[in-house]
């Protein structure tokens, strides 16, 4: 299993929609230099073949306060793109990661992201 936790959350779909361009191309690339240098270090420990052809992805997004979040406004386009780019995954479509598992939870002193990827044969 890979494991990559980025310290801070990704915006939600509703500012991320309303970001000048520019602002939302640096962001996604923020998020797939991290996701890609993160993976890459794991890769040294990590004894999986990769990219993996048929994978199972959790993502946990733990926020600072309690308020109730859709959580199709927190869609991981860019971290699976992030995924795919630095070689863990072949790709993103639903015949190699089915359907992203996303849980929200609370933690006011540590906000995160958690990304889980693990081989399903």
């Amino acid at each position: 299993m890979i494991k990559i936790t980025i310290p801070y959350l990704p915006p939600s779909l509703n500012k991320w929609s309303r970001m000048h361009w520019a602002s939302a191309r640096k962001i996604k690339q923020q998020w797939e230099h991290n996701i890609y240098y993160l993976s890459h270090c794991q890769r040294i420990d990590n004894k999986e073949i990769l990219p993996l052809t048929k994978a199972k992805v959790r993502i946990k997004f733990y926020f600072p306060d309690k308020r109730i979040r859709d959580k199709d406004n927190y869609t991981p386009k860019f971290i699976l793109d992030g995924l795919v780019k630095a070689k863990v995954l072949i790709d993103d479509n639903a015949d190699v990661i089915g359907q992203p598992e996303i849980i929200f939870g609370y933690d006011k002193t540590d906000p995160r992201t958690e990304i889980e990827v693990w081989r399903c044969d």
